[in-house]
């Protein structure tokens, strides 16, 4: 099936589900932090706050600069 027949079919535009999908460049315990929610560290923070970190390739360079990004938080 193509995106739009996806998008239709989960009633989201295609910049959301963009969005989603971009998520699979991040490491796989940020994914899980993300998604599984109800962490007080990452609500409110905004998608491009992640934008960044999905361009670092290394996982751990990810999760370094997650580290960071939730720290004080």
């Amino acid at each position: 099936p193509s995106m739009k027949v996806f998008c239709q079919q989960a009633h989201i535009t295609a910049a959301r589900a963009s969005q989603i999908m971009s998520l699979l460049f991040l490491s796989p315990k940020i994914q899980e932090r993300i998604l599984l929610g109800g962490d007080s560290l990452i609500e409110g923070m905004r998608e491009e706050s992640f934008r960044s970190r999905r361009g670092l390739i290394i996982w751990p360079q990810q999760e370094n600069q997650w580290r960071l990004l939730t720290k004080g938080r």
